[in-house]
């Protein structure tokens, strides 16, 4: 018995019909919910996979979705989980402004307790609009070392290893990392400092 259909057919030598569109309604099922749902937002997403954050602050965000997949069956965007990410980032390491807010604090702290550390930070001026803010000042670059890692450096080989590594998150950046060996050629940190990039100046 013939069919019939409303749409395109391509008719081949085999004498067999090819439906390539349909305009019909659709009456198969689909045993998998594929939508997002406006009840499973970031919050939510982000207690959810707040473990797994803890244990590598840099999961993909395609392993997110695959996770909120095989726990509510719902596909949600690559938007939604990536706030989520965010928002599990904050709740267990702080916020990124907060953060920048409390580094001088938190370097004067390590000074005053361990003897021999040094830090310095370098900031620029802060502009509004066409005004510059005297209430606040903006992040350029700080270098810190600690005073155990100065007096170790006495007893290690006479070289110096520098390297760097790019910074992912809200805010990007350059962690360099200068370090030197022992005799034993174990690894230790002599200093660290926190840059916009690899470039001449922020080596030196």
């Amino acid at each position: 018995m013939p069919f019939l259909y409303e749409g395109n057919f391509i008719k081949k030598k085999t004498n067999t019909w090819k439906v390539t569109q349909w305009g019909g309604p659709h009456s198969c099922l689909n045993m998998s919910i594929t939508q997002d749902h406006d009840k499973l937002d970031s919050d939510l997403i982000a207690t959810c996979v707040l473990g797994m954050i803890k244990e590598d602050p840099s999961l993909k965000i395609s392993l997110i979705q695959e996770r909120i997949n095989g726990i509510f069956n719902y596909n949600i965007s690559y938007r939604k989980a990536w706030k989520a990410k965010q928002k599990a980032i904050t709740i267990e390491y702080g916020d990124w402004d907060e953060s920048y807010v409390v580094l001088p604090s938190w370097l004067k702290h390590m000074q005053n307790h361990s003897p021999g550390s040094y830090y310095q930070i370098c900031d620029d001026d802060f502009v509004v609009g066409n005004t510059v803010s005297r209430e606040h000042r903006q992040f350029h670059r700080v270098f810190w070392t600690f005073g155990q890692c100065k007096e170790a450096f006495k007893y290690c080989k006479p070289v110096i290893q520098v390297d760097g590594t790019f910074m992912y998150g809200k805010y990007r950046g350059t962690l360099l990392i200068a370090t030197t060996q022992d005799g034993n050629s174990h690894v230790l940190p002599l200093a660290f400092a926190v840059v916009e990039g690899e470039t001449l100046t922020t080596w030196s």
